[in-house]
């Protein structure tokens, strides 16, 4: 499992085999969702939606040289989850940059309810 933190790398590996793609999203402001949906889904939900929606539209083919926010000394969240996991021993994923998405509006506001059939 190849699990890249920065998305040149995300090319560059190709076709080696399954790849995690880690990844951190902000959304506050007006990407957050503000009330419950038509769907009867809580604004965490949609901003969970509005998360992925942004990664989704996010081109991979042409990766930004810098996220949309950025710190000389971060805390990675996701290096942390990594951590946790298991996949990782590197305690340098703790401070380790990724790539950052702040979707500029609440993309899952429209998000409906999984109904298993």
């Amino acid at each position: 499992l190849v699990s890249p933190f920065d998305p040149a790398e995300w090319i560059s590996v190709g076709g080696s085999g399954p790849q995690l793609h880690l990844w951190e999203a902000f959304v506050w402001g007006a990407g957050h969702a503000r009330a419950v949906n038509a769907a009867g889904l809580e604004p965490h939900v949609q901003d969970a939606a509005t998360a992925a929606l942004a990664f989704a539209r996010w081109d991979v083919k042409d990766p930004r040289p810098n996220s949309d926010i950025t710190s000389a000394h971060p805390f990675s969240t996701v290096g942390a989850a990594v951590l946790w996991s298991g996949l990782s021993t590197d305690i340098g994923l703790l401070h380790k940059e990724v790539l950052v998405l702040r979707p500029q509006q609440a993309l899952g506001t429209g998000v409906l309810r999984y109904e298993p059939t």
